[in-house]
């Protein structure tokens, strides 16, 4: 029976997303880049906007929330306060993936 390697196979996928570690973090008072380790992560644009809204939507139908329901009121407004949490090390092991391809 083959093992596998799970880090391996999210890496191999070509959309990077919330569900395989990378995290979108709302950043309303810009304070995150400040308080972050930049050394060891990359703040980047959000990559998978539209996947970001779709989770966002859900959590207001589940949860009612007023917060979400006015950030997808101006979702363009709302989308240049996230930030997209990129580890260096994960972003080398895509990089060496791309090149072996």
């Amino acid at each position: 029976m083959e093992r596998v390697n799970h880090h391996q196979a999210l890496l191999r996928s070509k959309r990077p997303s919330i569900l395989q570690g990378l995290l979108k973090i709302l950043s309303k008072f810009e304070q995150f880049d400040a308080l972050c380790n930049q050394a060891s992560v990359a703040l980047e644009p959000v990559e998978e906007a539209e996947v970001l809204r779709t989770l966002i939507e859900r959590h207001r139908v589940l949860t009612g929330s007023a917060r979400a329901a006015a950030m997808l009121a101006d979702w363009p407004a709302a989308l240049r306060h996230f930030v997209q949490v990129m580890p260096t090390d994960y972003r080398r092991a895509l990089a060496a993936l791309e090149a072996a391809a």
